[in-house]
């Protein structure tokens, strides 16, 4: 997932915690079911906290965060996304206060976020 930005564009430092929603992949075995990251397959846990180095990079003529913790500013936007998506769900996040995050576009449309920090609260 990338996140499109203007070029005036630079990381914002959160003053509040700022609800957002994070799309995943259900991971199924023969002794347990897990969460995976959309795009990495990175495992994650309800409740935890993860975080990540944040760039903001020029690409041709676009300027783009490809690094941070990626996820949509809005639920529907999430919902749209996985219609057409087998296996997956949305959790509900929080940015933390005091961490540093992008806001922009995914897909062109599609407000969202790129943040330093990320916790994962619960299963939408």
């Amino acid at each position: 997932m990338c996140l499109l930005i203007k070029k005036e564009t630079y990381r914002t430092k959160a003053t509040e915690d700022i609800v957002c929603y994070k799309v995943v992949k259900l991971k199924q075995t023969y002794f347990n079911n897990y969460y995976v990251t959309y795009y990495f397959d990175c495992v994650v846990e309800l409740g935890k906290t993860y975080t990540s180095y944040l760039r903001r990079e020029k690409l041709h003529y676009h300027y783009i965060v490809h690094k941070g913790l990626h996820t949509f500013k809005n639920l529907d936007d999430a919902k749209e996304f996985v219609k057409t998506r087998l296996k997956t769900s949305i959790i509900k996040c929080i940015i933390p206060k005091g961490s540093w995050f992008f806001e922009g576009n995914f897909d062109v449309f599609l407000p969202s976020y790129a943040s330093s920090k990320l916790k994962y609260i619960e299963i939408v």
